[in-house]
């Protein structure tokens, strides 16, 4: 691995955010369920908020509001309407994402309905998650790594020999990262149980260095215990 800066890893497409779109409606719990468990993309970001908040009480934040909010992009052939309603159904707060073209390419959501998070751990606890998800996030108060300080680091191809590349490019997990690469250049998964040095000589992450992306890890002082993944 090497050591870069904060720019050269998050070098990627220019976007701005439009009006700000809330929902007064609450969703039911079976609504809830039935977008979660057919949307792997909003489940895994579910997730991530969980293990971030997780982190925080671990670290004696309760009295602090702490959130994750992710940005979600089209899939091809979705609308905008489609994604806005399954979007609504989990977030009070959605902005839509606007590139350079002016084209609306994806929302910005926030004020998660604590419900849909609640759901979300049960589906991990439950075993319907990716694989990958299980990979890199845990939940319980052991094995985690702590970070002392900002890290900013590419990581670097191992001697490691690697058999994931054909499940990987098969993937929700992968197709994840592709849909964000392509609407701006960059995707991003976090961590909250491996080591810089650990995820180098993952076999997830040599497979997408083999499969010739580039991948960081950056964390700043108030990640507190997650490390962040970036994929270009």
């Amino acid at each position: 691995m090497k050591l870069v800066s904060a720019n050269e890893i998050f070098q990627n497409k220019n976007v701005n955010y439009g009006k700000a779109i809330y929902s007064s409606k609450i969703s039911g719990e079976a609504v809830i369920r039935k977008t979660i468990a057919e949307n792997h993309y909003i489940l895994h970001a579910l997730l991530e908020e969980y293990a971030f908040i997780q982190e925080a009480k671990l670290n004696s934040l309760c009295n602090i509001s702490v959130s994750l909010n992710y940005s979600f992009f089209f899939d091809n052939g979705q609308s905008y309407a489609e994604l806005k309603e399954k979007l609504q159904t989990v977030y009070s707060t959605i902005n839509p994402i606007i590139n350079e073209s002016n084209n609306i390419i994806g929302f910005y959501a926030s004020g998660t309905n604590p419900l849909a998070i609640d759901i979300a751990r049960e589906f991990y606890d439950t075993g319907k998650a990716e694989s990958y998800i299980y990979r890199f996030l845990s939940f319980g108060e052991t094995n985690i790594s702590i970070n002392s300080n900002i890290i900013s680091v590419m990581l670097e191809k191992t001697n490691l020999s690697n058999e994931e590349n054909a499940s990987l490019l098969k993937s929700d997990f992968y197709k994840l990262i592709k849909k964000n690469l392509c609407a701006i250049g960059l995707a991003c998964f976090i961590t909250n149980c491996m080591s810089v040095n650990e995820l180098e000589n993952d076999e997830y992450i040599q497979a997408l260095l083999s499969m010739g992306h580039n991948v960081y890890v950056y964390s700043s002082s108030s990640d507190y215990l997650i490390k962040r993944i970036i994929v270009n």
